[in-house]
């Protein structure tokens, strides 16, 4: 004991004059992190301490756990519950997958109903992928979007309306306002680098007017950038069927392919073939928002025969129909040209060598020539001018219109040395024979004089 209070005291003794450690001088300290071997112990908080363990080892339990149930029949029913009670109809959802690591959804076997229980719309699977970090910019990026048998049997009742508006928006709803934006943007942009639609169908029925229209085989394929008005779209049905009106054309096939960059919309290909009639369109239109400027060009090649069925028409019908219309300019008041040829046929029973209609536009003025009708060696022929100014004032896409205010002065020509090929289906008739009339006035109300 006497040794150690030695010690003490000789410890004691080396600490006089010595400067006492407290808080202040451990804050002055120049090296703050050897100070900190100096600085006195606080007790932990034991209790936060086990609430941060407590957490941190029951987040992963909650996040699975979570994960589980949404991928459950028990998730599911609550899922399809909650869309049952926002709508009038009703969905039925045969599977669903959450994914959280890949972030995105897939839903199996989805039918819309009507309020009455009947199917409107549904798939056999949708595959929705997104991207993780572009959210972070204020950009929802839809990585992949896949849609497989897409279908939907549409109904337009002259009463009740359209029958999928029925069941997806509540009554007194149809006509609401749509919220607008006060900063006239999105306040996110809306990317979709890949989005696939196969094997759709289609069929819509108006009863009230005796339309039916079917489409199988439709197949599309798209990609979009929302902020940046950029999009492009490959488009194909391979059967597209209509009757009830007017017309019974036989199945029809549709390819398109367009692109939008800006105000710029570029058609390179449309087709439209129904039976052995084909029509094509290229187009480029720039100006969108505004004046729009068009570039384009259709093509027709068809048959006759096959025409006169299509529009119910009476009489003997044949020959191969050829047409191009060429239109450039505003799409107001575009320059236009169009050529309709006939090769050797009938029409309506009666026989010709060749026919052409040919008339152009250039301002709202349009001119017709030549068009003529031509069979052995006699020749019917049309030419004059339509002046369109004072009924389309405004262009022809702004109102008001004044189809009385059409100024038009024609002449029609005839010139056959022998009268007999032109109406051997009538009478036997020999001779030949001349003739010129002229057509002129406005609107529906023209005077016709015969010349002596």
């Amino acid at each position: 004991m006497v040794g150690v209070a030695d010690n003490q005291a000789s410890s004691a003794s080396n600490d006089v004059g010595k400067p006492a450690v407290t808080e202040s001088r451990l804050r002055d300290c120049p090296f703050p992190s050897k100070a900190v071997f100096f600085a006195p112990m606080r007790p932990l908080k034991k209790p936060f301490l086990l609430i941060a363990i407590v957490l941190m080892a029951a987040l992963p339990a909650l996040i699975s756990g979570g994960y589980l149930w949404i991928n459950s029949k028990l998730g599911r029913d609550w899922l399809q519950a909650r869309i049952n009670q926002a709508i009038p109809g009703s969905i039925t959802i045969g599977t669903q997958r959450l994914r959280v690591l890949t972030p995105g959804v897939d839903l199996g076997d989805v039918t819309l109903r009507d309020p009455q229980g009947r199917p409107v719309a549904g798939f056999t699977h949708l595959a929705i992928r997104l991207a993780w970090r572009p959210l972070l910019q204020h950009e929802l990026r839809v990585q992949r979007l896949r849609l497989q048998t897409p279908w939907a049997k549409l109904v337009q009742n002259a009463q009740t309306g359209l029958n999928l508006t029925r069941a997806l928006v509540p009554p007194g709803d149809e006509t609401a306002a749509p919220e607008e934006n006060d900063q006239g943007a999105f306040p996110f942009n809306i990317t979709c680098q890949s989005l696939a639609l196969t094997d759709g169908h289609l069929v819509f029925d108006a009863p009230a007017d005796d339309v039916h229209l079917t489409a199988g085989g439709i197949t599309l394929s798209a990609s979009g950038d929302l902020m940046h008005r950029q999009a492009q779209l490959n488009l194909q049905i391979q059967q597209l069927e209509t009757s009830g009106i007017g017309v019974q054309p036989p199945p029809t096939r549709i390819r398109l392919k367009a692109r939008l960059d800006g105000e710029r919309l570029e058609i390179p290909s449309l087709q439209v073939a129904s039976g052995q009639t084909t029509i094509d369109l290229q187009a480029a239109t720039d100006r969108l928002a505004a004046d729009p400027m068009m570039n384009g060009q259709v093509t027709l090649q068809g048959e006759l025969a096959e025409l006169k069925d299509v529009f119910n028409l009476e009489g003997a019908y044949a020959g191969r129909l050829t047409g191009r219309l060429d239109l450039n300019g505003r799409l107001s008041n575009p320059d236009a040209r169009l050529v309709l040829a006939l090769g050797t046929g009938q029409v309506a029973g009666q026989p010709l060598d060749h026919a052409e209609f040919t008339v152009v536009i250039k301002d709202r003025q349009a001119t017709i020539a030549p068009s003529a009708w031509q069979l052995a060696d006699g020749r019917l022929a049309l030419q004059g001018s339509v002046d369109l100014h004072n009924a389309f004032g405004n262009g022809f896409l702004a109102s008001p219109t004044d189809p009385d205010a059409i100024a038009y002065d024609l002449a029609l020509t005839q010139t056959m040395p022998d009268i007999a090929p032109w109406l051997k289906s009538m009478a036997a008739i020999k001779g030949g024979m001349e003739s010129r009339i002229t057509l002129t006035g406005k609107g529906v109300r023209p005077n016709a004089p015969l010349p002596g």
